[in-house]
């Protein structure tokens, strides 16, 4: 029992953290500026969310070496490549925990307005935290609130494949996502 247990509770790639997951709609005025800064259609923040935590690796090899150093030391980097590693910092980011019981209660994302009372109790300090990408992450009650202004500021920026990094919207998502899940464990985003 105590085996099965741990075994189920390991999250080794996406699939064993989606059913932990409640991401809730972002509000219609946020969804239409991003279906304006990407056009495709398809482009949801839930499904860019998705996306990033299916996959693996660093999305910008050099921005991220100067980042890591700031990092907890708990966070064991040499498993960076591994399926299931994205995953596994978003639930130990949002839960005090890199594990997930089977019958846990569901990590409740949003993707927030800069003046959303869940993303801060103070509008100075919520304008300032959405400015600088900071997602809040309240361990205890399981909920993620992620700025969806940056996500938009980040779609509509320009990149180039041979200018400096990132060189992609999806490079410059996948940095600030990994380097915000990693710098909140061990760190608190709320006072």
């Amino acid at each position: 029992m105590f085996f099965n247990i741990v075994w189920t509770s390991h999250i080794s790639s996406f699939a064993n953290l989606e059913s932990h997951l409640r991401i809730q709609p972002a509000p219609v005025t946020l969804r239409n500026q991003l279906r304006i800064a990407i056009p495709d259609g398809q482009t949801t923040f839930e499904s860019l969310l998705i996306l990033f935590l299916k996959g693996n690796g660093i999305p910008c090899l050099g921005l991220f070496a100067e980042a890591k150093i700031y990092f907890n030391r708990l966070v064991d980097l040499s498993t960076i490549e591994e399926d299931g590693f994205r995953s596994r910092m978003f639930c130990w980011a949002a839960t005090g925990s890199c594990d997930r019981e089977p019958d846990a209660s569901r990590i409740m994302v949003r993707f927030v307005e800069d003046d959303d009372p869940m993303y801060g109790q103070d509008a100075h300090l919520r304008t300032a935290m959405a400015r600088q990408g900071k997602i809040c992450f309240r361990m205890c009650a399981q909920r993620v609130a992620i700025p969806a202004s940056y996500v938009i500021k980040l779609a509509n920026s320009v990149y180039t494949t041979d200018g400096p990094e990132p060189s992609s919207f999806h490079a410059a998502l996948g940095h600030w996502l990994l380097c915000e899940f990693l710098d909140a464990i061990g760190n608190h985003t709320i006072v």
